[in-house]
């Protein structure tokens, strides 16, 4: 809808500034599923890069907050998990990946 009104309004802002929106979630969204395969590939400095590019533009996002956490776990480093997950769950305390996976990761200990 909005390359159509684009297509008969160039120059609508709101179309523009919305259209630019929803590509940059598109690509933030490729990077996320990119990190996600290499975390079950077992690729955690694969991983960690692309979860560091969305992270350098968007510090607080909680997904890749969440999966950077993972692989944090999944390296052994426990405490760092931790403490990401703990940032996650300041942010939103309803986030249940978060908070399922902090609740896991403490009862092993």
């Amino acid at each position: 809808m909005l390359e159509r009104v684009l297509e008969i309004d160039p120059r609508n802002e709101a179309a523009m500034s919305n259209l630019r929106f929803i590509e940059n979630e598109l690509l933030v969204r490729n990077k996320l599923l990119s990190a996600e395969q290499f975390i079950m590939n077992e690729e955690p400095a694969a991983a960690r890069n692309a979860l560091g590019e969305i992270l350098k533009a968007y510090p607080d996002h909680e997904d890749a907050l969440a999966d950077l956490a993972v692989v944090e776990a999944r390296d052994g480093k426990s405490g760092e998990a931790l403490r990401i997950l703990q940032r996650v769950l300041t942010g939103n305390p309803a986030n249940e990946f978060a908070a399922r996976l902090m609740e896991k990761m403490l009862l092993r200990e």
